[in-house]
């Protein structure tokens, strides 16, 4: 019988596509799906009074399903590297305060393959039973942070993978980052330039649009992920409907900057606490309304598309300040 409480999940950086790594890192986490699944082939020829599906062939074998986690100061750094697929440093403190920042990547693909769009990571889940689910050539497709008024940030991971197997658990001890949570009592929204108060709850979604890519290659795996859409950002949520100025540059459409700062308690250096920093330099309301749901407070609901801006080269940054050295190596 497995129980949760005595499984983990791990990740791990690889070099390229198809070169699976064992250096995980242990990432304490809420619940996983990851699931694998195996296309079946049924043969579809008639034969005479034979009404019942006969023979099956095995076809695609394909793993996604998402990793629910909180926001943690360390381990986070890894998703936004995989998810946008550039990452930088700079060392502020030598040996102590690292800012990290991550830009959506303008490179068709990643690594001497040119087989992926973004970093593939290998990924180890035990479920206390057996032997340990590993997805190589693990991909994240997608994250969203989701901001509650006085609540840890959560975040989810969209997952595809091209290999499923299983390997050996850990044995000993599995040690994880002494990191702390994000917490949103120490959250800052700003748009246009000025301080907002009246967000209720955020939502900052990342899409990269990958999928898998068949081809004849003697294998029933995907030979490699390419995009099929535009990467896509959005930022929606809800916010006390105390004027109607967002109503109205609604109804202008006019483009306005999305910026959101939480900062921990945990102080690195004089002067340097840990923090996470969104930038969307030009976002575009797609929708907002504010229905009348009873006798209280009007609430408004909002959608906008953070889109490309020429002066800045990017839709959306985020720069993350913690103890850790580097994302790359």
């Amino acid at each position: 019988m497995g129980f949760g409480g005595a499984g983990y999940l791990a990740i791990a950086r690889q070099d390229d596509f198809n070169t699976h790594s064992n250096s995980l890192m242990y990432v304490p986490f809420l619940n996983e799906t990851l699931t694998t699944k195996i296309e079946q082939l049924t043969e579809q020829s008639l034969i005479h009074r034979n009404y019942d599906e006969r023979v099956t062939r095995t076809g695609l074998l394909s793993v996604s399903g998402n990793i629910e986690l909180e926001a943690r100061t360390i381990v986070i750094g890894d998703f936004l590297r995989g998810c946008l697929g550039v990452s930088s440093v700079t060392n502020p403190v030598s040996g102590v305060v690292y800012k990290h920042l991550f830009l959506p990547t303008t490179q068709p693909t990643f690594g001497a393959s040119e087989k992926v769009p973004v970093p593939p990571y290998t990924i180890q889940v035990f479920k206390d039973v057996g032997s340990s689910h590993q997805f190589t050539d693990a991909i994240i497709n997608g994250l969203t942070f989701q901001f509650n008024a006085m609540q840890i940030m959560k975040v989810s991971a969209s997952i595809v993978a091209r290999v499923s197997s299983l390997s050996n658990p850990a044995t000993g001890t599995i040690s994880y980052f002494g990191e702390r949570v994000f917490v949103t009592d120490q959250v800052s929204i700003r748009i246009a330039g000025g301080v907002s108060g009246d967000i209720e709850t955020l939502t900052i979604d990342m899409n990269n649009s990958i999928e898998g890519v068949q081809t004849l290659n003697d294998t029933n795996l995907y030979s490699r992920f390419h995009r099929t859409d535009f990467r896509k950002f959005r930022v929606s949520g809800s916010m006390d409907f105390a004027d109607q100025s967002e109503y109205n540059i609604f109804r202008s459409q006019a483009q306005q900057r999305f910026r959101v700062s939480m900062i921990s308690n945990t102080t690195i250096s004089s002067g340097y606490n840990e923090k996470i920093f969104f930038d969307m330099p030009v976002v575009r309301y797609a929708s907002y309304e504010a229905p009348i749901s009873g006798i209280g407070r009007v609430t408004a609901e909002f959608d906008g598309q953070c889109l490309h801006d020429a002066a800045s080269g990017y839709a959306l940054r985020v720069i993350l300040t913690n103890g850790y050295a580097d994302y790359e190596s």
